[in-house]
């Protein structure tokens, strides 16, 4: 009883984000959705993303008053994930919560739609909302550091690919999932150069240079850069000095913004 009053509650409480003028119209709930929930969809994304990564595949099931999660790994292993995957995972349920949530706030409103696909529209939304919100972004001032620092992934990686093609590159994203290592692919006279975007709060760790090495490999490409608005730890900088691969950190990085920007 306790736990159906408690979901009730929330419900109650997901329902105020919510105009009661809204048009019922399947775009308009979504949209509302998305800008209420922006942050919380993009942890929800880079969740799914570093656990598909790390071999995981997972499952969302729902019914009335419930929503739950299945994750296994593909070889049946057990999750060795630490703090950051227990972190990722509550905000993973808390955002399937609230997609159920919708679903049944569109059910209300005689708006039919199954989970996969409403999940489907809401980050195919997402992604358009975070590019117009990054162009935006780039035309009403100066890039700094610090706007740098509040990028999420998808925007920073979308910088970049900006700030090659300021530098005469031509370039192209990788896929989403399954990139194999690298996010951009920039070429200049013929020489291949496979890119990938660390935006992160702490020192980028060796395991990206060994991604970004596998995909050069992977995509025949000529070298590699790393790109972050941090810094490297010692043996990220000594495993790139043995391989094809340049380390961009948050001074270098600095650098070329000023140049371009």
């Amino acid at each position: 009883m306790r736990y159906a009053e408690n979901k009730k509650n929330e419900f109650n409480a997901f329902k105020k984000f919510f105009p009661a003028n809204l048009p019922v119209e399947l775009k308009t709930y979504l949209v509302e959705f998305i800008q209420h929930f922006y942050k919380d969809l993009e942890l929800f994304e880079e969740y799914r993303e570093t656990m598909h990564k790390d071999g995981y595949v997972h499952t969302i099931s729902g019914c009335e008053g419930e929503t739950s999660v299945i994750l296994v790994k593909k070889d049946e292993s057990m999750l060795d994930g630490g703090i950051d995957y227990f972190k990722f995972r509550i905000k993973f349920v808390e955002m399937v919560t609230k997609i159920y949530f919708l679903q049944i706030l569109l059910k209300n409103k005689s708006i039919e739609i199954k989970t996969e696909d409403l999940i489907k529209s809401i980050f195919m939304g997402h992604k358009d909302y975070k590019l117009k919100r990054f162009e935006k972004g780039l035309q009403k001032r100066i890039i700094s550091m610090d706007d740098i620092d509040s990028m999420d992934g998808f925007e920073f990686e979308d910088f970049l690919r900006k700030l090659f093609e300021k530098m005469g590159y031509s370039v192209k994203q990788t896929k989403l999932s399954g990139d194999q290592g690298a996010d951009l692919i920039v070429e200049k006279m013929g020489e291949i150069t496979l890119v990938q975007a660390k935006r992160a709060g702490s020192k980028i760790s060796n395991k990206a240079v060994q991604e970004v090495v596998a995909s050069i490999k992977f995509y025949k490409g000529h070298q590699g850069i790393v790109v972050t608005n941090n810094f490297f730890t010692p043996s990220a900088i000594e495993l790139a000095k043995h391989n094809a691969v340049k380390l961009i950190n948050r001074e270098e990085l600095n650098h070329f913004i000023i140049e371009n920007f």
